[in-house]
């Protein structure tokens, strides 16, 4: 089923049909998807992608992991376990960034760039008819001001020109977050002028917000060294109407899990209650039809009784 086909079925169930309502049911589907992505993910969804360390301790993975599954330290060929809370179980080591083979990582949020910008930055979008407004937030020299007041946070709104060159015409040191508020028809792509105009960031056609997903290691990697991340993608947003998610997602349980979330935003919490059930019961009939009728290992067989005896039972028939 497509988006809009989901939107009416949704919109018919509910009573909430009207089309100022829609980009709610839009928000609620997108949810759902995301959900059973969660819960049952499919084949495919998981994919291998090489890192390579930057020097640092910390690793900025692709827009496009949404979760890791594990990591694999292909150059010291050792896996690499998930842990955390070194600066109070390791605190020398971790206080000192001492360097050595990567043996543990923790998750550390998401940042809007790959690292620091080195100078101006600049952009531009994949599709000539982007010009809605781009903001960039981060911190940036004072000029003449010392001690606490050397930087000050910055908010910079800037219109994109296409796939024409911009140039922010702040010097940001340090990038916050870079936002827009509407789709575009294009992705938009960040570069370093100060470091030969590498990449920087990137902001899809159909996100909010730029993020990449930062690891932190320990201990910090040599520059160069390699890792094999397992990840699980990113789901992208369902926004046109003839769009729709992966075969693998179950119309039903998005039905559900969206007139769930319908209901507990309207307080009805009760009808919330009976649609969560509704959505894990679709999941778990389907997994018990699997397990049930998968032949030849599980075959449903007739019940017969320990003193059936047919020959038994044909003679004396027979005879009398």
């Amino acid at each position: 089923m497509n988006l809009n086909e989901l939107i009416e079925l949704c919109g018919q169930k509910s009573g909430f049909n009207d089309s100022a309502y829609r980009p709610r049911w839009v928000n609620f589907i997108n949810e759902a998807v995301r959900e059973f992505s969660r819960r049952q993910p499919w084949p495919g969804l998981e994919d291998l992608v090489t890192v390579r360390a930057d020097g640092t301790r910390y690793l900025v993975l692709p827009h496009y992991v949404d979760t890791v599954v594990s990591i694999l330290n292909l150059t010291d060929m050792n896996p690499v376990d998930r842990s955390g809370d070194w600066d109070r179980n390791a605190t020398t080591v971790w206080a000192q960034g001492t360097a050595g083979r990567a043996c543990q990582y923790d998750r550390v949020g998401d940042v809007p760039i790959l690292r620091a910008p080195a100078g101006y930055v600049w952009f531009q979008s994949s599709h000539a008819s982007d010009l809605q407004s781009i903001n960039v937030t981060g911190l940036a020299a004072n000029s003449g001001a010392s001690g606490a007041l050397e930087q000050t946070v910055r908010t910079l709104t800037v219109s994109a020109a296409g796939t024409s060159p911009v140039t922010l015409s702040v010097l940001f040191t340090k990038v916050f977050s870079i936002s827009k508020a509407t789709d575009s028809n294009g992705n938009f792509f960040f570069y370093d002028a100060g470091d030969s105009s590498k990449h920087l960031s990137y902001l899809g056609s159909t996100d909010s917000e730029a993020a990449f997903q930062r690891l932190a290691l320990l201990y910090k990697p040599s520059a160069g060294t390699e890792f094999e991340v397992r990840f699980r993608y990113k789901i992208p947003k369902l926004t046109a109407d003839s769009q729709a998610p992966h075969p693998s997602v179950k119309p039903d349980f998005i039905v559900a899990h969206a007139l769930a979330t319908h209901w507990g935003e309207q307080e009805q919490l009760q009808k919330q209650l009976i649609q969560e059930q509704k959505a894990t019961k679709t999941l778990e009939a389907d997994a018990h039809k699997d397990r049930n009728f998968n032949e030849p290992d599980n075959r449903m067989t007739p019940y017969i009784p320990a003193d059936y005896d047919p020959a038994g039972d044909y003679f004396r028939n027979y005879y009398e």
